[in-house]
């Protein structure tokens, strides 16, 4: 994350309500699966990078794994840790994480993995997440290809109560020039209003699997179906050979 974003720090309390219509239980079950076909060993330790809240974290602890979280912000670990006082949460960037224990999973999602920019940004994390599993284990993460933001659409998503109303409006756009995503969010609390600008590596769903290949993962890409499947989205499941 190259600079702040209000998203992570001024409306990190309200990140699981902007979130609200993401079916987090549904991503447990369906990763859970996943974990079950693809991993190779019995190791039970899953590292979630850029855990955010924790709400994968908080579902996927009771399964059997122990957990823990990596973010590179205090205000989303803030509310993480108050969510999860059993899990243990700790600050850091993906690209440079160097934990002392193996895993048997990494996680990384909402396309977290694209705030690297580049591709030497890229091969630096994917290198960093292969070194942090344990031979059999398994990296997942989700991403959008670069031609998501070829024709921009906004979309919308509203919360409303009593104390709080919220709207929420992402905007995927491809800068060719730069070769950079730009992720554009617009947000009204309470009629206090926020402009995020989220500038993300671009990349397609293949050039992702060359880089993840290269880094010495068997790669098994996947369609991402957890609530609207879209061409330009797909799951990745990296296996570091045994």
């Amino acid at each position: 994350m190259p600079k702040t974003h209000a998203f992570y720090t001024d409306l990190a309390e309200y990140y699981d309500v902007v979130y609200l219509y993401v079916d987090y239980r549904r991503h447990a079950d369906a990763i859970f699966s996943l974990i079950q076909k693809y991993k190779k060993n019995d190791n039970p330790k899953l590292l979630d990078m850029a855990c955010g809240t924790g709400t994968h974290a908080k579902l996927l602890s009771p399964k059997g794994f122990v957990v823990t979280g990596v973010d590179i912000s205090e205000n989303m670990l803030a509310v993480a840790r108050k969510k999860n006082p059993g899990i243990f949460f700790v600050r850091g960037d993906m690209r440079t994480f160097a934990p002392k224990e193996k895993f048997g999973v990494v996680l990384c999602f909402h396309n977290a993995i694209l705030y690297n920019q580049d591709e030497a940004q890229m091969r630096a994390t994917l290198s960093n997440f292969f070194s942090a599993l344990q031979p059999g284990g398994i990296l997942v993460f989700d991403a959008v290809d670069k031609r998501i933001g070829a024709t921009p659409k906004r979309g919308e998503y509203r919360f409303n109560s009593s104390d709080l109303n919220l709207s929420f409006k992402p905007q995927w756009a491809y800068n060719e020039k730069t070769n950079r995503l730009d992720l554009a969010i617009d947000f009204d609390v309470n009629g206090k209003t926020f402009h995020d600008h989220h500038e993300m590596g671009a990349f397609t769903l293949q050039e992702l699997k060359d880089h993840a290949k290269n880094a010495g993962f068997d790669v098994f890409l996947l369609q991402r179906n957890f609530e609207f499947p879209r061409k330009e989205e797909a799951l990745f499941v990296c296996r570091k050979p045994l």
